[in-house]
């Protein structure tokens, strides 16, 4: 985990912790759009943060590759945007829908469970990616 946040090609040390500021901007411009009736009350609410606290860094190892290397997960619940990302989410739910997107590697083991005829042929690509 030191080797990732201290590539200073990715991350960049900062002073002072942003959030308080972050959070207050995004209150304010989310008071605007619930009062000019872009989003609703409920909208508002999940939206709109409280408390917020900054994302936090962990790794976990990846047990089924040799060495064991660490995936880096970023865990943004509680941060000022979190409950933005909640709100859009379900707003845009209905363009998800798709026969090309799959909702977990549980329905994509499903939906290849069902492939029959000249579809048996096709190759499927898995990327492994280091860091997003």
């Amino acid at each position: 985990m030191n080797a990732i946040v201290n590539d200073t090609a990715t991350f960049k040390q900062i002073t002072d912790d942003p959030t308080m500021n972050k959070e207050d901007k995004l209150v304010r411009f989310l008071l605007k759009l619930h009062e000019r009736g872009f989003i609703s009350d409920k909208e508002y609410k999940l939206a709109r943060p409280v408390g917020s606290r900054f994302a936090r860094l962990y790794g976990l190892p990846k047990v089924h590759k040799p060495n064991r290397p660490i995936r880096s997960i970023l865990s943004s619940i509680k941060t000022f945007n979190y409950g933005l990302g909640l709100m859009l989410a379900k707003r845009l739910a209905h363009l998800r829908s798709s026969a090309s997107m799959v909702k977990d590697s549980f329905e994509f083991a499903n939906t290849v469970k069902s492939f029959s005829g000249s579809q048996l042929n096709l190759r499927m690509i898995s990327f492994d990616v280091k860091n997003l």
